[in-house]
């Protein structure tokens, strides 16, 4: 993740160019390289390769710090961007994307280390997005790190000497969030594509030279409280966040089969006749006793039916064994007749 908000530094002051900026601005006309992203066509071509309209190029470098030289205090940087950029220091806004800049003018800044008050890092990290507008594409920066002792480092686009601690200029089209902080890691990008300066020489004599460098200040330290490092987890912690996940699925599975079994065996209860043998409970006998009731209220029996309804003598063995194992002190329900017509007829077969 990246920061909860961009932090950007904010310009206090402007300088006339010095010596030193002088001799910075020299390195980068005669030893720097355009570079883009990798995969790029016409890198030692006619001319000066291109890119579709509004393609992105990220570049990051990382140059770690030596430490026989004391603490670092600022970093000077001569930048160009072809067609506009917006450029990151350890992940600080220095400046943003400008799509009425002229790639013909140069950037000069000079920024405070550390960026924040009260901060330490054993690398600068530069984050740099460029945009193309049209026609052909590129970056050229140079950058002097200043220490309290010793002489300046200075490194530029094109050189990769890692026994210097200048890392390789990386670059990406498709990028995540986060990518311009010291905590992305990048080692999945592969390196910038250098142009050849017979194709494109860095000394253009289209450029507008800086004149002035334009001086910052750094963020007070209780702005690092606004800044979110990424979330990490080690393997060991990853795999008991997934097992505990596992079995609290388990365990909730659990409990929702127990209450699902449990609800649908009481809708059974209450909706099946329990099988009893033919001996009814008392409440299923007073229903059926008041159903029975009922019907013979309402419909009177004939003569042939009382002469025909059969006597406890004239049940069958079955009903008479039913009848004899039954509980004694419960009423078993009397038989259900349904009255049909018989048609009598006074010719014999």
């Amino acid at each position: 993740m990246s920061s909860t908000r961009k932090l950007i530094l904010s310009s206090k002051d402007r300088r006339t160019r010095t010596p030193s900026d002088q001799a910075l601005l020299t390195t980068l006309q005669t030893q720097a390289n355009w570079i883009w992203c990798p995969d790029t066509k016409g890198l030692d071509g006619p001319e000066p390769p291109g890119a579709p309209e509004d393609e992105q190029c990220i570049i990051r470098n990382k140059f770690f710090y030596p430490t026989n030289k004391g603490r670092p205090t600022n970093a000077t940087l001569i930048i160009s961007a072809d067609d506009y950029m917006a450029l990151y220091v350890d992940g600080v806004g220095i400046q943003p994307a400008d799509v009425t800049h002229d790639w013909r003018l140069m950037y000069a800044f000079q920024v405070p280390l550390p960026v924040i008050q009260n901060q330490t890092a054993s690398s600068l990290l530069l984050g740099i997005r460029v945009t193309n507008v049209f026609g052909y594409v590129g970056l050229l920066a140079a950058v002097q790190v200043g220490y309290e002792s010793g002489d300046p480092d200075v490194f530029y686009t094109g050189l990769s000497d890692n026994s210097t601690g200048n890392a390789e200029w990386r670059g990406q089209r498709l990028f995540d969030e986060g990518w311009e902080q010291p905590w992305y890691n990048s080692d999945g990008w592969r390196p910038a594509d250098k142009i050849s300066q017979s194709t494109r020489p860095p000394s253009d004599s289209s450029f507008s030279m800086p004149t002035e460098v334009t001086l910052f200040e750094a963020l007070p330290a209780s702005s690092a409280l606004c800044r979110r490092a990424p979330i990490e987890f080690s393997v060991g912690g990853f795999a008991g966040i997934f097992i505990g996940s596992v079995f609290g699925a388990i365990i909730v599975g659990a409990i929702g089969a127990y209450f699902v079994l449990r609800r649908r065996h009481a809708h059974r209860s209450v909706e099946t006749w329990s099988d009893n043998g033919g001996v009814v409970s008392p409440l299923d006998h007073a229903l059926t006793s008041g159903s029975q009731s009922s019907l013979s209220n309402a419909i009177p029996l004939t003569s042939y039916e009382n002469s025909n309804r059969p006597s406890p003598t004239t049940l069958s063995p079955f009903t008479q064994m039913v009848s004899s194992n039954a509980n004694q002190n419960i009423d078993l329900a009397p038989p259900v007749y349904s009255e049909t017509p018989v048609a009598l007829s006074t010719r014999r077969k």
